[in-house]
């Protein structure tokens, strides 16, 4: 272990000769051999031009050593005491950055004055390639670097100064002790500006997904800065990101996200190089919400620990994806497809957890992916639904979780005023139907591309035929709940296009008639006609269908009604029907009120008289016995009762009989 600054400017030293730096007494003896001389040069020319192409052409954001020293202070080693933070400082045309980690070690030097020798193990570390640090010479001419008991810069303007360090002692107004530190002298104001520009919006998500560390901090200058910090709950399934904006002059802003975070561990690619001993790895989805626990409807970055880009997700990606040396994309690769194929598992696992919060229960929808770019990632808009389609994941309308593409969605016509279902379903049955607390409206699309199926106009005509075909003393239309009930129907059916459904509409039984039959407008051969007097419900021995007249006393069931052309009965109409009748003779007629009742109503329809004459009217004689109108007398009440003198000799004249005019009587008093 390095302890003193002459054992560090030691290890500084060997490392220049080891990059074939050559200082002192070695310049005599180099000359003296010029063809060694030579090829030493054009090696320093070839590897000072790696270098170069490789710091300036990996990446294409000059901010992009950002992010690198963020993986770097992820990996560092901290005092389990203390809380790792790291700590950006721009200044005019420098950057400094701070990190309380415990400082370098030998090997740590020399890796970063090496290309491709990372000293970093594969499990337990973000970064792998060990070409993070050459980043900085996008932006940066001279790098300072203070920690422990090393202290040294590079200066890209020397010979191969970009990996060979010389040691020099940090500026002692930038020094703080206790932490490792990066000094940048930056290469032209516009990367300065550029620089600032990045800073003002770093990733929100940076430190989600790192292990170690949770806060960042970045100061401009004039007591404006930004800070980041992240902190998980106990449990670890809830992370709390707070953002602190504060500009020059202005007041700091904090802003509050929460995440809720689901983990899911799978068996790792066997046979990848990068990954040898690695067993299992972890698939970690992070889902955005308000304060409110709201889903936000934002996209979201991939990560491979830090952020990558924005692939169209609304939900985080983390997994330990390969990444090309640039970290700006994810590898095609068999250990990479290995992960893609766990994510739509690891989804399905989270939204049970989603499916747990009262909030996101009929909400976690929002997360779903809509129309994606073309990328690695965007075959999971496919794989993902294809997973949740045979997935327990969306509530029924009794609260069991049902597979999507087992669910029917109900119209809202096709509930009742209390907002159930009409079609009087089981319950059995209602695990079927989608649980109304879903916003169809909004998530519409996402709920159909699951699987679940609409209950449309023809579904509700189908089963309102099964209904009325195989009704029971339960469904009639004497109780106040059966009358509600054939009330909402009515309203259902009178909002559908009568011009597409009134032939299957007609055949089914929905009209009550007064004799306690139910019938369709196509099942009888009689007119059918609106009952509205009580003269027509008590009226008997004709071939006349009536309304129950309580069934028409609701708007809705009378519109109905009228939209399946059963019209209000005129007495034109009646008292034809009733001559009819009599035409036909007088087998099928009652003796008693029965005939009674048709004179009663023909003398009271005699303002619009019917086509036959009133000759063809049978009533019962005194005798018992049925005679026509024409051939009969009236024996008025008197003293000289006419009636019974002629009564044994019916040939010579002939009375009707007494209960006619008692039935008139009562007519007559009645209005």
């Amino acid at each position: 272990m390095v302890s003193t600054s002459s054992e560090a400017n030691d290890i500084i030293g060997n490392i220049r000769k080891g990059h074939g730096i050559i200082e002192g007494s070695l310049v005599e003896e180099l000359q003296a051999n010029p063809a060694y001389a030579a090829a030493l040069k054009e090696l320093h020319v070839n590897l000072r031009n790696a270098v170069k192409l490789l710091s300036e052409e990996l990446n294409t954001k000059d901010a992009h050593c950002v992010l690198e020293m963020v993986q770097n202070a992820d990996d560092n080693h901290y005092d389990p005491e203390v809380q790792p933070k790291l700590h950006f400082y721009l200044q005019p045309m420098q950057l400094r950055v701070d990190c309380n980690e415990t400082g370098f070690t030998e090997a740590n030097v020399k890796a970063i004055c090496s290309i491709g020798q990372s000293t970093k193990p594969i499990e337990g570390s973000i970064g792998e390639k060990g070409i993070g640090f050459k980043s900085c010479w996008k932006i940066a001419k001279t790098v300072a670097i203070s920690s422990g008991p090393f202290s040294f810069k590079f200066d890209r303007s020397k010979d191969l100064g970009m990996i060979a360090p010389i040691a020099a002692k940090f500026p002692p107004h930038q020094y703080l002790e206790g932490h490792t530190q990066f000094l940048l002298e930056l290469q032209t104001l516009q990367k300065a500006e550029q620089l600032k520009k990045e800073f003002k919006s770093p990733p929100p998500t940076l430190l989600i997904f790192l292990r170690r560390l949770r806060y960042l901090r970045i100061d401009f200058g004039n007591n404006a800065y930004k800070e980041i910090c992240c902190e998980p709950n106990q449990h670890g399934d809830r992370v709390y990101l707070v953002t602190k904006d504060k500009e020059e002059r202005g007041m700091e802003l904090t802003s509050n996200v929460s995440y809720i975070v689901t983990k899911h561990k799978m068996r790792a690619y066997e046979g990848e190089s990068k990954r040898t001993g690695v067993s299992e790895t972890e698939i970690v989805l992070g889902f955005p919400m308000s304060a409110k626990e709201i889903p936000l409807g934002t996209t979201q970055n991939a990560h491979a620990f830090l952020p990558l880009r924005d692939y169209g997700f609304k939900f985080m990606i983390q997994a330990d994806f390969l990444l090309p040396a640039s970290r700006e994309d994810i590898l095609r690769c068999p250990w990479n497809l290995h992960l893609l194929s766990g994510i739509p598992t690891a989804f399905c696992l989270a939204i049970r957890k989603l499916n747990e919060n009262v909030s996101l229960r009929y909400t976690w929808t929002h997360y779903l992916p809509d129309c994606l770019p073309n990328s690695f990632l965007s075959p999971l808009s496919d794989t993902l639904k294809q997973a949740l389609t045979t997935a327990k994941v969306l509530y029924s309308w009794i609260d069991s979780l049902e597979e999507p593409r087992h669910l029917v969605h109900i119209p809202s016509k096709f509930l009742n005023r209390e907002g159930i279902p009409l079609m009087r379903a089981e319950q059995s049955q209602l695990r079927y139907y989608l649980s109304p607390k879903y916003a169809w409206t909004a998530d519409r699309d996402s709920l159909r591309k699951l699987g679940v199926s609409i209950f449309t106009d023809q579904d509700f005509l189908n089963r309102l035929t099964m209904i009325y075909q195989d009704m029971t003393a339960d469904v009639n239309d004497t109780n106040d709940t059966d009358q509600r009930w054939h009330e909402d129907v009515a309203k259902t059916l009178n909002t559908l296009s009568y011009s597409r459904w009134s032939t299957q509409i007609s055949r089914i039984p929905l009209v009550p008639l007064r004799d306690g039959r139910w019938i369709s407008t196509t099942s009888v051969k009689e007119p059918v006609f609106l009952d509205h007097s009580d003269e027509m419900s008590t009226l008997t021995g004709i071939d006349i269908q009536l309304v129950l007249a309580s069934a028409t006393a609701n708007a809705e069931r009378l519109s109905l009604y009228k939209n399946l052309g059963i019209r209000n009965c005129s007495s034109y109409e009646v008292s034809n029907l009733i001559l009819e009748k009599h035409r036909a003779g007088h087998q099928s007629l009652k003796k008693g009120s029965e005939a009674a009742k048709h004179l009663v109503y023909l003398y009271r329809a005699r303002s619009t008289p019917p086509v036959l004459p009133y000759s063809h009217i049978w009533v019962v004689d005194k005798a018992g016995q049925w005679t026509k109108t024409k051939d009969l007398y009236i024996d008025l009440p008197g003293d000289n009762n006419f009636g019974d003198l002629f009564l044994k000799d019916p040939d010579c004249l002939r009375f009707i009989h007494p209960n006619y005019i008692s039935v008139v009587r009562q007519d007559e008093q009645a209005t």
